[in-house]
């Protein structure tokens, strides 16, 4: 599973930093880190969340038009018709 995937390779990233001391940590130790997660962590806001979402129930109307009308929701305490569910 990608998510599972960057998960593993911020923790190894994350434990590999804790573990070096704050002077072995130059700036190509740390490009290196990066270069790490960059590798598994996609870098535009699209991949990223379309990892997300693969595995994600989409939202259905109903609860988009809840959200999208919350204050007549809120005022109407959810009266969508007579005689609807």
């Amino acid at each position: 599973l990608p998510i599972v995937r960057m998960a593993a390779a911020l923790e190894a990233a994350s434990s590999q930093a804790r573990g070096a001391e704050e002077a072995d940590l130059s700036s190509e130790a740390c490009g290196k880190l990066l270069r790490s997660i960059a590798e598994t962590i996609p870098a535009d806001e699209m991949s990223f969340k379309r990892s997300f979402d693969a595995y994600s129930v989409p939202v259905n109307y109903k609860q988009r038009f809840l959200d999208s009308n919350a204050f007549l929701v809120y005022y109407s305490r959810g009266f969508d018709g007579a005689n609807r569910p």
